[in-house]
Parts: C-alpha cells; sequence; structure tokens
C-alpha cells in the first residue's frame, strides 16, 4: 500500500531545497544558458535543481525516475510505479525573470497519476495531491484546501493560456469566440490556477512531455476538474515515447464538454 504520507515529507523537502537552490541561481544578474537539441533552454539551475530532486527521491524510494535533465534507460517501462520530475519547468520564465516557473514531481502508476507537487520559488508556494485525499496549497506555514471554480457559463469562464505555446490555430479560434478573459501564465502554473478556482480553463495544441503535465493531472482531478486530450480521453504516462501529442485540456470539469467542442471546431 503506498504511503502518502512519507511521499509528501519527502517530496516536500526535496522540492523546498531545490526551490532554494534555483532561487540563488534566479537572484544572480546574469545566467548561463546552453541550448539542448530542440533547442529549448537549459541552465546550471535546471541541472542542479534535476540532481536535488533525483538524488532525494532515489535514497527513499526504488522506482525509477523519468526527469527532463537526465537520460531515459527505458527500464521505467518494465515498473507500475514511475516518479516523473521536471526540475525547472518554465526556463524561459526563469531567463525572463518574471517568476512564472516551477518545479513538478508527480508519481505515476499504471499509466496514472496518483500524486503530484508543484511547487512555485519566488512565490514560497507548494500545491500538491494524492489520489483519494484533495488537493492542497501551502503556503506561510497554512494549508489551503484547493476547489475549482463552479462557473457553467464559457462566456465568464478566465482561460490560462500559454506565453509560448499557443498556436495560431488554437489561438484564432479563442479569438473568435464567447472567451474574453485571457491570463497569459508560464509552466504548470497555468493549471496551478485552475485547482485554486482563479481559472475555468487552459487549452494547448502543441505537444506537451509526461513530466509537463503529470502533477497538475493529479492536482487538478483531486481539485475537482478535468485533465483530458482534445478527445476527452484521459492522459497515459510511462509510455515508451513520453510526450502529449494530441492536445491538453484542463478545466473546472462543468465546462470541460463546451472546450472539448470548441477545440474541434478548430
Amino acid at each position: 500500500m503506498i504511503n502518502f504520507a512519507e511521499i509528501i515529507s519527502v517530496c516536500t523537502d526535496v522540492i523546498n531545497k531545490a526551490s532554494s537552490v534555483v532561487l540563488e541561481f534566479y537572484n544572480r544578474p546574469l545566467a548561463t544558458v546552453d541550448y539542448k537539441a530542440d533547442h529549448s533552454p537549459l541552465t546550471q539551475a535546471d541541472l542542479r535543481s534535476n540532481e536535488i530532486i533525483c538524488q532525494g527521491l532515489a535514497q527513499h524510494f526504488q522506482w525509477p525516475i523519468l526527469s527532463e535533465e537526465t537520460q531515459d534507460n527505458g527500464l521505467r517501462q518494465n515498473s507500475a510505479f514511475v516518479w516523473l520530475v521536471d526540475p525547472l519547468d518554465g526556463t524561459k520564465e526563469f531567463l525572463a525573470k518574471n517568476g512564472e516557473f516551477t518545479i513538478n514531481i508527480a508519481l505515476i502508476e499504471n499509466n496514472k497519476p496518483i500524486f503530484g507537487m508543484i511547487a512555485v520559488p519566488v512565490l514560497g508556494h507548494i500545491y500538491y495531491a494524492a489520489e483519494g485525499q484533495g488537493a492542497y496549497l501551502k503556503m506561510g506555514g497554512k494549508r489551503i484546501r484547493l476547489m475549482c471554480s463552479q462557473n457553467t457559463r464559457p462566456e465568464q469562464a478566465r482561460l490560462s493560456v500559454s506565453r509560448s505555446h499557443l498556436d495560431s490555430l488554437l489561438k484564432n479560434r479563442l479569438e473568435c469566440s464567447k472567451f474574453q478573459n485571457f491570463i497569459p501564465m508560464g509552466s504548470a502554473l497555468k493549471y496551478a490556477r485552475i485547482a485554486q478556482g482563479e481559472a475555468e480553463g487552459s487549452l494547448r495544441g502543441a505537444p506537451l512531455m509526461e513530466w509537463d503535465i503529470g502533477a497538475a493531472d493529479c492536482i487538478v482531478r483531486e481539485a475537482g476538474g478535468c485533465i483530458t486530450d482534445f478527445q476527452g480521453n484521459d492522459l497515459q504516462y510511462n509510455k515508451k515515447n513520453p510526450i502529449h501529442n494530441d492536445g491538453i485540456i484542463a478545466s473546472n470539469r462543468l465546462l470541460h464538454a463546451f472546450f472539448i467542442n470548441l477545440v474541434q471546431q478548430a
């Protein structure tokens, strides 16, 4: 049986340590940036955060780890459990110094997320959820239960949209729709806002890696929301190719069918 209390304790410890190191780099006047094969930026903050989290998890658990910054040896596919780690989600936001970057950890069991944690280093906030136990925000010594918005009216919906990954076709469809309130947001913060009841939806047509969305998937669901692909299918994890290619819709659940219909017309 999964000991969620231990998982929450260990993950809180490692994500706080990683956040402290990331903030040290963030507060420096200049950052050294390399670029990966896909042309995405890579900083020393990414690498140090990855080292802290992966080592911390490995000290307490035997499950394999799939991380954005670690070579995938494929052994994870033989395991019912696997960690997903994004040590710095929103490197572009980190470099722009707008604070909209996160650290994401998820635990997958049999292809679905059963635990998720998202840290926002600049704010000192930690969002987390465990299957069947609800979703929470830890801030300033308080623990707040997260609940998605109960709004059912599309014209009043607040959409949390990516600053850098909103494809032109989807953008055109949104601009022609009833939506008035767009909230540009980087990283997994888009989904945290939905879990917090501060947005009703988020749509993404561009491909997304499993480590980018796994933690948010668990948190949004435990807050009463929903995350699927553009066809309304639940996302599958620990696939051989760990990428979601069929779009992402996150919502407060009450407007999910509307969003599916919207993107299928795009």
